[in-house]
């Protein structure tokens, strides 16, 4: 059986008062994360499909998608991140094997 989908891993997270969402001292319930969305096979990740921004609940650790109008708030005020270079580390394996099997030719 061949495992592949799709899945994210963190890249960013940000408290709600440091992009200027929340007051100084003021608490809140949740946090802000910007994950990295990866194609999978074997659960190993082979190459980016995009970035997500989403809210972390506190009280139940569930992961809400951002709203169009959060986005574009955010997106105003935190650069977008860079992509990670381990979304690629399924190209890179495979790159690594057909190296190490021309050398051993």
């Amino acid at each position: 059986m061949i495992v592949f989908g799709w899945n994210t891993f963190l890249l960013i997270k940000l408290m709600a008062d440091e992009v200027g969402f929340a007051n100084k001292g003021e608490t809140v319930n949740y946090h802000i994360e910007v994950r990295q969305k990866y194609f999978h096979l074997c659960w190993i990740p082979f190459f980016p499909i995009g970035k997500m921004w989403a809210i972390r609940k506190h009280e139940d650790n569930e992961l809400y998608e951002l709203s169009q109008e959060g986005l574009m708030a955010l997106q105003s005020r935190v650069p977008e991140p860079k992509t990670s270079w381990y979304a690629y580390s399924g190209l890179i394996l495979l790159g690594a094997l057909m190296v190490y099997g021309m050398i051993t030719n």
